[in-house]
Parts: C-alpha cells; sequence; structure tokens
C-alpha cells in the first residue's frame, strides 16, 4: 500500500481564517487570551522547538503558514483543538 501526504494549504488557510472570524465573533469565548497565558503558550512553544532542535527538526520557517498558526496558537485565537483540525486540513494522508 503505497501512503502519501497530500498538501492542502489553500484548505488550511480557508478553515483558519473561518475559525478566527467565529471566534472573534463570539468574543473569543472559551480562550483564554491574558498576558500570562499568551506568555505561557510561547514558553512551551519554545520548549517545543528546543526539544525537536535537538532532533534535528529545525523551528518553523519565519512566515511560513506553521509559523503563522503557531502565532495564533499563542495569542489565543484559535485553541488547541482547532490548531489540531488545521493540521489535519493540511496535511492529509492518503
Amino acid at each position: 500500500m503505497d501512503i502519501g501526504i497530500m498538501i492542502n494549504r489553500d484548505d488550511a488557510e480557508k478553515l483558519l481564517a473561518q475559525l478566527i472570524l467565529n471566534n472573534k465573533a463570539t468574543n473569543w469565548e472559551g480562550l483564554e487570551r491574558t498576558e500570562e497565558a499568551i506568555r505561557e503558550r510561547a514558553r512551551i512553544i519554545r520548549w517545543a522547538n528546543g526539544n525537536n532542535a535537538l532532533e534535528g527538526i529545525p523551528p518553523p520557517v519565519k512566515g511560513s503558514f506553521l509559523d503563522r498558526l503557531l502565532q495564533h496558537l499563542i495569542n489565543g485565537d484559535i485553541s488547541s483543538e482547532q490548531y489540531i483540525k488545521i493540521l489535519d486540513a493540511r496535511y492529509k494522508v492518503k
């Protein structure tokens, strides 16, 4: 069985934009957007990137889709569940 990955950037970009609009329309309901929460999420992402570097995995390229997606997660624009949905939309195993 041949397994490959389909890259669906347009689908993921549309989903990200729609989720942010939906979250904003509900005044970010259920999302923690305090400065303390933003700092903590940024700390966790930096830690994860550091661990990835130990395994030879580089951090996301500045301005790339993943870099922007992580920044939306850090800022509290999307939830961690929405982050996973967007990644699922971006990378589909066929």
